[in-house]
């Protein structure tokens, strides 16, 4: 076997290697920003305060009523009493 191909080989080894080992600590990044993002909510939810983003709204169509129904609708937001426009 000639000097060059044992050389493709391993490098083509140290691309698979290097692609997992990214490949596994980008997965571990997002579960930690899943799981701080959770612990977030949690405290929130505990603290008693109300979510966020909470508005009135009208439905003006609902997707699960059209010829091949699919799980979405069509709202209009009703702006706060206190907004102007």
């Amino acid at each position: 076997m000639a000097e060059s191909d044992k050389t493709g080989w391993w490098s083509l080894g140290q691309h698979w290697m290097d692609y997992w080992t990214d490949a596994l600590q980008r997965g571990l990044l997002f579960c930690d920003v899943l799981r701080e993002r959770g612990d977030t909510y949690l405290e929130h939810a505990a603290s008693g305060n109300p979510p966020v983003l909470v508005f009135d709204f009208d439905i003006i169509m609902d997707g699960r009523e059209l010829p091949q129904p699919v799980n979405y609708a069509l709202a209009a937001i009703r702006p706060p009493a206190n907004c102007t426009p």
